[in-house]
């Protein structure tokens, strides 16, 4: 299945190339779920988190773990704008990300935001199985299992090898995770994976709408898992 994303004619951004200021600015998002939010936006690749549509078909779902989570890891952090969404409503955060430059625009954000470095917890890790520095399990955080939390993955390629380190974890807690995978057979091994420890999943594929507004991804196949422990 080809993604709507790989679209080779991309109107909007060859206009947006034209209209939009170059480097990134510190801005107020007028619109979607970050809206209030100071970001630092580079318009060249961040217009659609401007305009509220950055991975708008997740939306509804971190609503969902918005109202029913009480602590968040972001696995594959990026630039924190999820992380500051959460820690706004009070619940604990983690924040996971290995990559130099986006900690840099995390930790700015947090700042414009009025979040200190002691508000989120941060790892500038990987997020794995191997036995390094480098790497932290997810079995490894310090987390209430007793409350209801969420994790959202978004490592573009180790999913599967999150998932596998937070073994106990997922066993145990009662959780919703929100996995962006990025092959078809990636995508079926995480599906196999959640629904084996009684996850109810589905797929949140791209709207057709992306036809017209596509993102730019670095593979085909590219959409998100939804999973929600299921209760008996």
């Amino acid at each position: 299945m080809s993604s709507l994303n790989a679209t080779k004619v991309r109107p909007i951004s060859m206009l947006k190339q034209l209209m939009v200021p170059t480097g990134t600015r510190a801005v107020k998002i007028p619109l979607g779920i970050y809206r209030g939010f100071k970001l630092n936006i580079d318009f060249e690749s961040q217009t659609q988190i401007y305009l509220g549509l950055w991975e708008f078909e997740t939306y509804p779902y971190i609503r969902r773990a918005l109202c029913d989570a009480r602590w968040l890891i972001d696995v594959g952090a990026g630039f924190g704008e999820m992380c500051i969404l959460f820690k706004r409503n009070l619940r604990r955060v983690i924040a996971i990300e290995p990559d130099e430059i986006a900690l840099s625009r995390l930790h700015l954000n947090m700042a414009l935001n009025g979040i200190s470095d002691a508000d989120i917890e941060v790892h500038p890790r990987y997020v794995g199985a191997a036995i390094s520095a480098e790497y932290i399990r997810l079995d490894d955080l310090q987390v209430d299992r007793s409350q209801p939390g969420f994790i959202k993955i978004d490592i573009d390629g180790s999913e599967m090898d999150a998932l596998e380190s937070g073994a106990t974890l997922i066993a145990e807690g009662s959780l919703q995770l929100l996995v962006e995978v990025h092959s078809l057979n990636l995508e079926l091994s995480c599906l196999k994976y959640l629904s084996s420890r009684g996850y109810a999943c589905e797929i949140i594929d791209n709207s057709r709408w992306r036809l017209i507004i596509p993102e730019k991804r670095p593979t085909e196949h590219n959409r998100w898992i939804w999973a929600e422990k299921q209760r008996f």
